[in-house]
């Protein structure tokens, strides 16, 4: 891969998605991929899908103010489930606990406060809040 020189950013030199993006060989935002249910990292970007049938149940943790956090879900290639993501603390707009994803989709967050996600993108008709 190449390297900088003089300190400048050189993009493809300094950078890799590999588990994450990376800087120098330091993790900036890691890409976590959840093919089973768990908690989810509370900020960078996690992959989750959807159930052949039924649920699978995700967690989010608590929020810190200012942090980013996107959703993306893929589904089963037979996919007649769902994938929920519940706030763990908090909620993601001031009333709802869950976000539901029935089809691929995505979910781009913001942390407003400690117990308030904050909704800054959304893929209209794949994902539900309850």
């Amino acid at each position: 891969m190449g390297k900088s020189t003089g300190g400048s950013f050189v993009p493809g030199a300094d950078y890799a998605v590999t588990g994450g993006w990376t800087y120098s060989g330091q993790v900036i935002e890691p890409n976590e991929t959840g093919s089973v249910t768990g908690s989810l990292a509370g900020y960078g970007t996690s992959t989750v899908i959807t159930s052949t049938s039924g649920v699978l149940a995700y967690r989010l943790p608590a929020p810190a103010a200012g942090v980013r956090k996107q959703i993306v879900c893929l589904t089963a290639s037979t996919s007649a489930g769902t994938a929920t993501v519940t706030c763990s603390t908090g909620t993601y707009d001031g009333t709802n606990t869950i976000a539901t994803f029935s089809s691929a989709g995505f979910l781009n967050l913001v942390g407003v406060t400690p117990t308030r996600w904050g909704i800054v993108g959304i893929s209209t008709g794949s994902v539900a809040f309850s």
